[in-house]
């Protein structure tokens, strides 16, 4: 594989998820950047479903197989801002309860409003014909518990954990990664395989 030490930064719509590998996060997507070209990207980072927005830093490399592909060292996940955004995202089954008929009932609802809605009153998801109270509630917590996940992600790796390491972590503690690792950061020692103690000491001198 040739690489491109040139480091870049791409900002593009997710089209498609390729391949995730949920242990470590890897991932191969499809995502149309700024001029409407589809571009391959790899790398190791949050659940990114069809319809969000990405910006990735990372750099060209030239796969023996697969041809032109974006290695991606570091990603945001942003929101989708537009209502086939909204409606790809909600369709993509990263929520629990929501299939492409539901989402298209959730975004002639509630339009641009939806992502908060979801956010802030999922309640309010049981005024769509054919939700329940009882799914709506299942919705927003599913959305609830994507979110606290990436956010548990931006949390490790801010402290330099790599992306992969920082899945394998989240996926042990959930909602309360970074409560969990402020208390003590060196639990991760006994509860996630393959932490060391100098990963753990690591996060600690970070956090001061």
């Amino acid at each position: 594989m040739e690489e491109n030490k040139e480091l870049t930064v791409l900002e593009g719509t997710v089209d498609s998820v390729v391949f995730r590998n949920e242990e470590n996060g890897y991932t191969v997507l499809r995502l149309r950047d700024e001029n409407g070209e589809g571009v391959t990207v790899v790398g190791c980072f949050p659940y990114a479903a069809p319809g969000e927005s990405m910006i990735v830093s990372g750099n060209w490399v030239s796969h023996s197989v697969h041809g032109r592909q974006f290695k991606a060292a570091s990603c945001e996940v942003l929101a989708p801002s537009t209502l086939l955004g909204i409606e790809r995202y909600l369709a993509s089954g990263l929520i629990r309860g929501v299939g492409a008929a539901t989402a298209r009932l959730i975004v002639q609802e509630f339009g641009l409003e939806t992502m908060d809605i979801l956010s802030q009153q999922p309640h309010r998801l049981s005024e769509v014909p054919g939700i329940g109270v009882k799914r709506a509630k299942q919705i927003g917590d599913s959305f609830r518990e994507q979110y606290a996940t990436r956010q548990a992600m931006i949390f490790l790796q801010a402290y330099g954990v790599t992306p992969g390491m920082a899945v394998k972590i989240s996926k042990v503690y959930g909602e309360r990664t970074r409560e969990v690792i402020q208390q003590n950061p060196y639990r991760l020692v006994e509860d996630v395989e393959g932490v060391g103690f100098l990963t753990a000491d690591g996060i600690a001198l970070s956090m001061g």
